[in-house]
């Protein structure tokens, strides 16, 4: 698949076509973003959406944040929506390839303790807690 970056200038015009699979992932993630702040984020350039092609059709989604870490530029992919783990995980290397193009050392994403078995070469770095307080 080749992988397709979203220009800011054409976030509203593609948005409703990916908003219900940005929305679906969000929802199965525990909601750490709102689909509205993702928009807004892709739209103004902070965040990129990318479209993974399959020919002419898109076969999913993911958004991408370049943050300055301690070790250098990094690649947070935010989501990946529209497809299973084990479609987007056989693009895992197009994406890297992707992120060090636009100068990641290293790509971050957020999941569970499956991501450990299904992606081997990831080490766990943080855990993020909550509780309720009021």
């Amino acid at each position: 698949m080749r992988i397709e970056t979203v220009s800011p200038l054409f976030i509203d015009q593609v948005w409703h076509n990916v908003q219900p699979y940005i929305q679906k992932a969000i929802d199965r993630n525990g909601g750490r973003f709102f689909a509205d702040q993702l928009k807004e984020e892709c739209r103004t350039g902070r965040s990129t959406l990318l479209f993974f092609m399959d020919g002419e059709i898109p076969a999913f989604s993911a958004i991408v944040t370049f943050e300055t870490w301690h070790r250098g530029r990094v690649a947070n992919v935010n989501l990946v929506c529209g497809a299973s783990l084990g479609v987007w995980q056989a693009e895992l290397s197009n994406l890297k390839k992707w992120c060090a193009d636009a100068g990641a050392k290293s790509l971050v994403l957020a999941g569970g303790d499956a991501y450990q078995r299904v992606f081997p070469e990831v080490k766990k770095e943080i855990t993020v807690y909550s509780m309720e307080i009021g």
